[in-house]
């Protein structure tokens, strides 16, 4: 305390870096507004801060934003109903399953510009064949669309299954022609193309173009 009280008599002085060792000057409401010190966690409690040192150190190193956090978070966020019209993706929904509606006409779907990380879901509301078809677009026309998909053809008495595979040089569309109920697809970008991947279930084969 004898160095505190000359340090006031004197000067006040940055201290620069402090440590959790160090203490603060507080005016105590409670008592008249006497002049009193205090350390680290009584600087948290005078900020109105619940939490620990070490809990709020838990969160060094995040780089998230608070949308992109809730968004991996809240499970009521994380379905996206396409409705009866053609559809922009948003990168804000990355990560959410996207259930397309029996479509009264063939509706576009464009994705947005490629980015690292983005991720899609994208299922069929229809139990049998939908009378139209989904063709998805990339935001761009370098987002090329590589990877593949397994069509399940149910105009073939069985049903038979074959690989329907990007020609990975020039397809940045993708027509998924009268699907049926069971049909998802899935999308991911590397920031450059979208990786695609899942089933068709329809009398007609998918398209990549």
């Amino acid at each position: 305390m004898t160095k505190l009280n000359q340090a006031i008599a004197d000067k006040m002085e940055d201290i620069g870096t402090a440590t959790s060792s160090d203490i603060m000057l507080f005016l105590d409401a409670s008592d008249d507004y006497t002049l009193k010190y205090g350390d680290a966690a009584n600087t948290l409690q005078q900020a109105g801060i619940t939490s620990s040192a070490a809990e709020l150190n838990i969160l060094d190193g995040v780089t998230a934003t608070a949308a992109e956090i809730n968004g991996a978070a809240d499970v009521s966020g994380r379905y996206v109903a396409i409705a009866d019209a053609d559809y922009a993706v948003l990168a804000a929904n990355s990560g959410k399953t996207h259930v397309i509606a029996n479509v009264s006409a063939d509706r576009t779907i464009t994705l947005p510009a490629a980015a690292a990380g983005l991720e899609y879901v994208f299922m069929a509301a229809v139990g049998a064949a939908d009378g139209h078809d989904w063709i998805f677009v990339a935001g761009d026309t370098s987002d090329l669309f590589y990877g593949g998909l397994l069509s399940v053809d149910t105009d073939a008495g069985p049903a038979t299954v074959a690989l329907v595979a990007a020609d990975q040089s020039d397809d940045d569309q993708l027509q998924v022609n009268l699907p049926q109920g069971g049909t998802c697809i899935r999308m991911i970008s590397d920031g450059s193309f979208w990786y695609v991947s899942g089933t068709v279930i329809s009398a007609e084969a998918p398209v990549f173009s």
